[in-house]
């Protein structure tokens, strides 16, 4: 399921790029360059490889990270019914529908937590926000909310989403956080039931994912496949890659990215 993901994903950009260097006059062949396409799973991200990337498809987290260090600039993010105030998702807690004892955020002290992964943005910077929140006598750090024995019971990283949500199910760990969005998707396509886990924490909004091009690229080169990524109107696709056939892509600049850059800033200094 992930490797088909992956390559509609990279068929889509592929065609975007395609679509400016071979229609556009963007260059003569000899002036063309190596374009590097990346698809950026588990919103991980890789700084060495950064400044190399020509576009990519970013958690928001991520981005924020690739414009820090290489200066990666937004063309469009993801929005419902094309909608840039529908361009959001939530991060939730989510323990087993079965567990009488968590029904809260203020519950999951001493529990069993397995966040996401250190960049992801609704699988650690905002749940690990939203709990220094719900605790402020603790003075929490990050280290403390990664570290057995200091907040949670144990506490671990499950590398996806739907790896934390199926280890909440089978019963594995009792606290994960998970993008709403997926959450809906598991759901939807019946890999979990919506009986088998309870919310017991929403977010506020988050900002939604990013297509990201690389600073450097020719301004005619970006103008043109920005056009393209915004204007691109496959249902199928959306629905299959996105999850929602109404979906699509909106413009959008840093702007939108400020307030996860702070909150970012203002984490990992508490380590």
């Amino acid at each position: 399921m992930k490797s088909r993901k992956l390559f509609k994903v990279c068929a889509l950009l592929m065609l975007a790029v395609m679509s400016c260097l071979l229609f556009s006059g963007c260059g003569g062949q000899s002036e063309q360059k190596k374009f590097v396409i990346t698809y950026l799973p588990n919103e991980s991200t890789d700084k060495n490889a950064d400044a190399r990337k020509g576009m990519a498809y970013f958690g928001p987290l991520s981005f924020c990270l690739a414009y820090e260090r290489a200066g990666a600039e937004p063309i469009g993010m993801i929005a419902k019914d094309k909608d840039k105030k529908n361009a959001t998702y939530k991060s939730v807690l989510v323990t087993s529908s079965k567990n009488t004892d968590i029904n809260s955020i203020q519950d999951i002290k001493g529990k069993t937590m397995a966040f996401v992964d250190p960049n992801s943005t609704s699988g650690n910077l905002i749940p690990s926000a939203a709990i220094m929140k719900a605790f402020p006598g603790e003075k929490l750090s990050m280290d403390d909310l990664h570290t057995n024995g200091k907040f949670f019971q144990a506490v671990s990283f499950s590398g996806k989403h739907q790896a934390g949500l199926a280890a909440v199910v089978k019963g594995d760990v009792q606290v994960a956080p998970i993008s709403d969005a997926i959450l809906a998707a598991e759901i939807n396509a019946g890999r979990v039931s919506k009986d088998d886990v309870k919310i017991i924490f929403a977010s506020d909004p988050i900002p939604s994912e990013p297509m990201a091009l690389r600073r450097e690229l020719p301004a005619e080169v970006k103008e043109k496949v920005k056009n393209f990524i915004l204007s691109y109107d496959n249902a199928a696709y959306y629905k299959g890659v996105m999850g929602a056939e109404d979906k699509r892509f909106v413009e959008c600049s840093i702007e939108d990215y400020i307030g996860i850059i702070d909150l970012n800033k203002a984490l990992s200094s508490s380590k």
